[in-house]
């Protein structure tokens, strides 16, 4: 008999709903990082995209430390375990997690107050701060890859693959949040251009990436990881996967963006676009997790 994880430890749209806030999030750093050094962030940009990186990131905090036995009391262990010298920082990725997640609310936090208030706080709106963005927003969206890779018993996602899935598709997310920002902060046609081109090169690299992670999975890494890719590609979950993450959330959006990056278009089709390349990051994040399967272990 074989176990889905879902049946087993019962990781489902919460745990997906923070792998897709998380990559997003730290991707969308990356790009306001980009914004800032090209001289491209006007200061609505800047207060549409601190936004957008607090709330993001806090929401993906809030959503790991939940799925904790105890939450009301990570902040006591933490504690006591830094003063007994025995904090997990470098056995555990879920402590190295918290620790980037914690750090990244923290400046996401700091970057939204200084795009209102300025004095002592306007070095936050410059390059400087925007490159460590950039640094910690990529750990970010690359942990939430490893947290994955590194579970035990998982061969669906014991594998390096994953993390590059991961921040191809935080990558894409973050350009289609990129996208919403642009059109409510004031389109700027030749940047919205560039975006939907940048964009479909990216959903292109995430394609190549699904598909050599679901062949691998399904050819080459052992039976719990046949078993999953066979749930995502032909069993209960692959109308998700084939409608919603690949024609709908990678395929479709790559088109329009070499399309738009041409032809003319409008305002309503980029954000329709946009919505469904967000939607289809957290599809595939919830059929990643839902599809795994532990290996089977037989008795002789």
């Amino acid at each position: 008999m074989v176990f889905t994880q879902l049946q087993v430890v019962g990781w489902g749209w919460d745990i997906a709903a923070f792998l897709w806030l998380a990559g997003m999030s730290g991707m969308a750093a990356a790009i306001y990082a980009a914004l800032v050094h090209g001289g491209l962030m006007s200061d609505a940009r800047r207060k549409a995209y601190s936004w957008a990186l607090f709330v993001g990131i806090a929401a993906a905090l809030v959503l790991v430390v939940s799925d904790l036995s105890r939450p009301y009391n990570l902040m006591n262990a933490m504690l006591l375990s830094l003063e007994q010298g025995t904090f997990g920082i470098g056995r555990s990725w879920m402590a190295i997690g918290i620790v980037l997640l914690a750090i990244m609310a923290l400046m996401s936090l700091a970057l939204l107050v200084s795009s209102y208030a300025g004095g002592i706080l306007s070095p936050l709106r410059g390059r400087a701060y925007s490159y460590a963005m950039l640094a910690v927003g990529i750990l970010v969206t690359m942990y939430s890859g490893f947290l994955l890779a590194a579970a035990p018993g998982q061969p669906f996602w014991n594998t390096p693959l994953l993390p590059l899935l991961w921040l191809a598709s935080g990558t894409t997310a973050a350009m289609g949040l990129s996208e919403i920002m642009l059109y409510r902060t004031g389109e700027d046609r030749e940047l919205s251009t560039r975006i939907s081109l940048y964009g479909a090169f990216a959903e292109l690299v995430e394609l190549l990436t699904l598909s050599a992670y679901m062949y691998m999975s399904y050819a080459a890494m052992g039976v719990g990881a046949h078993i999953a890719a066979e749930q995502m590609l032909f069993g209960p979950l692959s109308y998700i996967t084939w409608i919603g993450v690949v024609a709908l959330g990678i395929v479709g959006p790559m088109i329009s963006g070499f399309v738009f990056a041409k032809y003319r278009y409008s305002g309503y089709a980029l954000l329709a676009v946009a919505v469904l390349v967000i939607a289809g990051a957290l599809l595939l994040r919830y059929t990643v997790l839902a599809s795994s399967a532990f290996e089977p272990i037989g008795l002789l």
